[in-house]
């Protein structure tokens, strides 16, 4: 399995409407990708605003069908680049 984490700090005072396109439009999408598994979608607790995707999948192939040739970047959706300030993603092979 693999466990992809994505990453994302939104501009000041952008904070509520990226919040809102993640649950609105980045949850969806990623739940209807074959192969996922598993997906925890949280707010740092630090009052930085910043935003973390956990997904887990059965495999790299569903990740590569997902994310594309260039997986090991995040998938960025029209208008996020307005929203955010940083984005990451790191992809770990489970141990579990």
């Amino acid at each position: 399995m693999i466990i992809r984490v994505f990453r994302a700090r939104p501009r000041p005072g952008r904070e509520v409407a990226y919040e809102r396109m993640i649950r609105e439009d980045s949850v969806d999408l990623v739940e209807s990708q074959p192969g996922l598994v598993a997906l925890h979608v949280g707010k740092a607790l630090d009052g930085s605003g910043e935003l973390v995707m956990v997904s887990v999948w059965t495999d790299l192939e569903s990740v590569q069908a997902f994310a594309g040739a260039d997986w090991r970047t995040p998938v960025v959706l029209p208008g996020e680049d307005e929203l955010v300030e940083q984005t990451a993603v790191t992809n770990y092979e489970s141990w579990a």
